[in-house]
């Protein structure tokens, strides 16, 4: 979390900052996916005062969009 706050995506308190729902939903299954947990929005809704149902619907729109992959792994990336 402490290198997506030193890109400026998120704030001290692990706030996003300026964020479309895409690059959220982004973050959350990547950092979810590196720390092995499975109630990524469960978890990250609560973080960020969001409903779980509509993270999951979020990322379900977002991995059909174009550059998808690109935005993946550049979050990647960072938190690598």
């Amino acid at each position: 979390m402490a290198k997506l706050v030193a890109a400026g995506l998120l704030d001290e308190k692990w706030q996003p900052v300026g964020l479309s729902n895409t690059q959220k939903v982004i973050i959350a299954n990547e950092v979810a996916s590196k720390l092995r947990f499975r109630e990524v929005w469960k978890v990250f809704g609560a973080l960020w005062g969001m409903k779980s149902e509509s993270l999951r619907s979020y990322f379900k729109t977002a991995q059909k969009q174009t550059g998808y992959d690109e935005k993946r792994k550049a979050i990647k990336d960072i938190i690598h």
